[in-house]
């Protein structure tokens, strides 16, 4: 796998906007960081140390634009120790991310900041460019994420609410939670929202997790949708829905034509060990198409929990 075309892909998804001179700045010092290493290899051997340089320029420049694209405010205002502080306070980090953050900033920041006296060897320089290279793609990826939730939720509450969601009746959480997924799922116009200007090859599951997180901050302050929560064991669902007391685990899945019934086996023994680990009784399987559409519901019942199933309408 080429890593720096994997980031530059990653970065090429993306609208320009004020994030992006940072971002290609980024994709340089990761391209810096392996001709460092090549004349490491070659019998220059301080290279291997500038190597890490280079790859705590690119770390630091991640989260400052990921922190710029979240606050919207300028990174340069504030130091680098507020800007982490920002982001292991306010557990802005999904998990995965978390966890390279944490890798590199213990393994290979912090320490060659704070001792000049260290060296590094091939080896160590080496996975320092592939851990630094993995927790960039992460960051990026959720700045794609953070762009789409932000420019649902800009879209709908610019717009009347009654073009988006049709009124609610029931008053009752799941029915509720169903409607708006339905209204989100069916309207052609919000669909095709979060894939203009971009170049995606096709509707990955976070690009649609990231718009459900922006419509329903945009069309509700009843229910709340949290993405990627950390539960027990570091097991993260897609999402949860929460009204008040009451939640529901959302769990979705891409929808194929040749999807299996040994599929839809795995995604209900999936979303049982969530239900399990929360003592949250309601989930949502939620197979998303390619297009709009409605969907067709099914229910899954027994003494102590509810599984309710959700396919599109069309055929793909």
């Amino acid at each position: 796998m080429d890593l720096i075309q994997v980031i530059k892909d990653k970065i090429n998804t993306l609208e320009n906007g004020d994030y992006s001179k940072g971002l290609n700045a980024i994709l340089t010092h990761i391209e810096v960081a392996f001709r460092h290493l090549e004349r490491g290899q070659k019998g220059d051997f301080q290279c291997f140390t500038d190597v890490i340089y280079r790859t705590n320029q690119a770390f630091e420049g991640s989260i400052k634009e990921l922190y710029r694209v979240l606050t919207h405010k300028d990174p340069s205002k504030k130091t680098l120790n507020d800007i982490e502080s920002y982001f292991t306070d306010s557990n802005i980090f999904r998990p995965r991310v978390l966890e390279q953050f944490t890798s590199y900033r213990k393994n290979w920041r912090n320490p060659s900041t704070h001792d000049y006296h260290l060296d590094f060897d091939d080896r160590e320089a080496y996975l320092a460019i592939i851990t630094v290279s993995a927790f960039s793609y992460l960051l990026i990826s959720q700045i794609e994420d953070t762009l789409i939730s932000q420019k649902v939720e800009k879209e709908i509450k610019s717009q009347s609410p009654t073009k988006y969601i049709s009124p609610i009746k029931n008053n009752d959480f799941i029915a509720d939670t169903l409607k708006l997924l339905e209204d989100f799922c069916s309207n052609k116009s919000l669909w095709n929202m979060f894939l203009v200007g971009t170049v995606h090859p096709m509707i990955r599951e976070h690009h649609v997790i990231s718009a459900l997180e922006g419509y329903f901050k945009s069309v509700t302050s009843d229910i709340s949708l949290t993405v990627e929560p950390s539960l027990n064991n570091d097991v993260c669902p897609d999402a949860i829905f929460a009204k008040n007391d009451e939640k529901i685990i959302l769990e979705l899945k891409a929808y194929r034509r040749k999807s299996t019934k040994s599929e839809l086996e795995r995604a209900i023994v999936q979303v049982n060990s969530y239900m399990n680990l929360t003592k949250i009784n309601t989930s949502i399987i939620f197979y998303y198409a390619s297009q709009p559409s409605k969907f067709n519901i099914q229910e899954i019942t027994n003494i102590d929990n509810k599984i309710i199933i959700l396919t599109p309408e069309i055929k793909i």
